[in-house]
């Protein structure tokens, strides 16, 4: 009988971690932890793509490549893709890996901007 107490107690375990690790909340913050993260502002419009799923649907991104500033100041060219056409004038942080692939975006506010990087946004 313990031996099976102990077998259902693994099993809810294993369950209640794969639903944590499948969660699209993980999926967000993973691909935000451990990178590098730069700001900059939408001042152009986003360059509309078509792309084929593979559910062979037809999906529009509108890509952006445009300078972002780092915390220290420092610049890197960003590309990244939006599902949406971002606001122009919209600040945002991005994420990028160290070889620079973007792997995630956020809107942020003015406040969110260190001021070495703000000082390289503003006009």
């Amino acid at each position: 009988m313990r031996r099976r107490a102990k077998l259902v107690v693994w099993i809810l375990i294993l369950a209640a971690g794969t639903a944590f690790f499948m969660s699209p909340t993980f999926s967000k913050k993973l691909n935000r932890w451990g990178k590098s993260q730069y700001y900059t502002r939408i001042v152009a419009v986003g360059i509309p793509e078509d792309v084929l799923t593979d559910d062979e649907e037809l999906l529009r991104l509108y890509r952006y490549h445009q300078p972002g500033f780092g915390q220290n100041g420092s610049e890197r060219m960003l590309m990244f893709t939006a599902s949406k056409l971002l606001r122009t004038d919209a600040l945002l942080r991005v994420y990028t890996k160290q070889d620079g692939t973007v792997t995630a975006w956020e809107e942020v506010i003015a406040d969110d901007v260190p001021p070495p990087a703000w000082r390289r946004l503003v006009p």
